[in-house]
């Protein structure tokens, strides 16, 4: 879908629809845009629905439809002065609107695409929404729907899952209410927004690739050919199985051992435009299928452990747009790939394995093998010079944090307030939302075995806060643990996203180093 700015009015583009956003006033009070293009009375027609959608016929126009789409209006007693995106303190409170029209935004946009593409239209126009409304928040949504999730296998001329290709974003013309500084303001916003949304629909992408075709080999040469593609600033190298293994990196090349095709560690390095700027680490847990290894999974969704990839998609996703942005940090992005599966080299219940930094593991468990890959390149970050000023590593790691935090949030542990707050308010401004965990001392009291220094399994109970606990053993630095499982993916439409890959975690870590660089 190609997104542009342009000043020409309704009356001089030529679309298949013009599209006009508005919140649903006092009866009576409004005077639809475009009313002069319409059919005598047709105001009257207009669903003032929340989320409803109204086609009209224009008349004199060379655009010959117009979509009308109600938004929700803000709260009676809200006050935009007192505005905050957190709500009460303990929880996103429901009276919170800013969070509310965000989300509300997004998914007008992707109700706008849905309704275009039923309609089989090519180029939408966006020509009219109320002054409150962030119109690069309706085009993301826009976008994020339109993704095909077949995107993986799709040639140029291939079927594509939405009709629209084009969407023009109608700026008033200058020397109208909108002051040229605001303009700009838009233009930028928009921008940015459709380099965000490109890499977070790469991530899903890559995501989306089959076990058998989304092997860590495959994985790193379509990265390579986009990084070709695109001339990003992005230095690409990968960290064999055999470099691993030199390393001393035990827990991963125990987990690697198993696949039929030798993993890697895939790297990328962001210097950025300022050489003195804080180093980040950015690492994310790459399993390109997970059968369970010998404590094989059983339940009726195995198919879907393809998606146990997807912390290091969006790793990859979230920094493809950050070097797109050009933002002021040094990143450094480890993305360890590999596969659990089962043969006679692959590890077992009750091995004892050794860490690149010495640490022995007890195997309690060879499903919580994400744990191990992560916590060798945790590891193995202490001894790098210079050191990062924070690692965050993201991971679907436990099902345990999705039945527990439900839909909206991925869980997050960390081990200093600062990375605690920002990622939680760049969370609430990307859209991937994240909440505070706990790491209890009992939690690592569990995690001992008389064996080796920890085993791979803590208490049954509060198994996502075992896992992190698990981690920060290998950390000595700050750190940050996103637990995005049961968000990678939806096995239907919902809100913004079409069925596949969410690309969860790749808008969360662009906010995020806007605020880390700055602050």
């Amino acid at each position: 879908m190609r997104v542009s700015v342009s000043d020409r009015g309704p009356e001089q583009l030529a679309a298949d629809v013009c599209v006009v956003l508005f919140r649903d006033p006092e009866r009576g009070r409004w005077r639809p845009p475009l009313i002069e293009h319409l059919r005598p009375l047709a105001g009257r027609w207009i669903n003032r629905s929340v989320e409803a959608s109204t086609w009209l016929e224009t008349r004199e126009l060379p655009t010959p439809r117009v979509l009308f789409h109600c938004l929700p209006s803000a709260p009676a007693d809200w006050d935009p002065e007192l505005e905050y995106l957190g709500g009460h303190a303990g929880s996103f409170g429901r009276d919170s609107w800013a969070l509310q029209r965000r989300r509300s935004l997004r998914n007008a946009g992707a109700l706008i695409e849905r309704a275009c593409n039923a309609a089989g239209i090519r180029h939408a126009a966006l020509v009219a929404w109320p002054d409150d409304c962030e119109i690069e928040l309706v085009v993301e949504g826009m976008t994020l729907r339109a993704h095909d999730p077949r995107a993986w296998e799709l040639q140029n001329d291939g079927p594509v899952a939405s009709t629209v290709r084009r969407v023009s974003v109608c700026l008033p013309p200058v020397g109208s209410a909108m002051p040229v500084r605001l303009r700009r303001i838009v233009a930028g916003r928009l921008r940015e927004t459709m380099k965000v949304v490109e890499a977070t629909n790469f991530a899903r992408e890559l995501a989306d690739l089959p076990g058998n075709l989304g092997t860590p080999s495959a994985i790193v040469e379509r990265v390579r050919a986009k990084l070709d593609q695109t001339g990003l600033d992005l230095a690409l190298s990968i960290i064999s199985a055999e470099q691993a293994a030199e390393l001393g990196m035990g827990l991963f090349t125990a987990v690697d051992a198993g696949a039929p095709e030798r993993g890697c560690i895939l790297r990328l390095d962001y210097r950025g435009p300022d050489p003195d700027a804080p180093l980040l680490g950015l690492v994310g847990k790459g399993l390109t299928h997970d059968t369970g290894g010998y404590n094989i999974k059983t339940g009726p969704s195995i198919q879907e452990l393809t998606y146990d990839k997807c912390g290091a998609m969006a790793v990859i996703g979230g920094m493809m747009a950050i070097a797109t942005l050009e933002l002021p940090l040094r990143i450094i992005g480890l993305c360890p790939l590999t596969e659990n599966c089962i043969d006679a080299r692959a590890f077992k219940p009750g091995d004892v394995l050794t860490a690149c930094n010495g640490t022995t593991v007890y195997i309690e468990n060879t499903d919580a093998e994400g744990r191990l890959v992560l916590a060798d390149v945790l590891a193995w970050l202490r001894e790098q010079q210079p050191r990062p000023e924070l690692v965050i590593d993201l991971a679907t790691l436990t099902g345990a944090i999705h039945n527990t935090l439900g839909e909206p949030f991925a869980g997050l542990y960390c081990n200093e307030d600062r990375a605690r707050d920002l990622l939680v308010d760049a969370g609430k401004l990307s859209g991937d939302l994240v909440w505070p965990m706990p790491i209890h001392e009992i939690h690592d009291r569990d995690l001992g075995h008389h064996k080796a220094d920890l085993r791979n399994v803590g208490a049954v109970a509060g198994a996502p806060s075992s896992a992190a606990a698990f981690l920060r053993a290998f950390v000595d630095y700050p750190w940050a643990h996103i637990d995005l499982a049961g968000k990678s993916h939806v096995d239907f439409a919902r809100e913004c996203y079409g069925p596949g890959a969410t690309g969860f975690g790749t808008r969360l870590l662009v906010e995020f180093a806007r605020r880390f660089a700055s602050s």
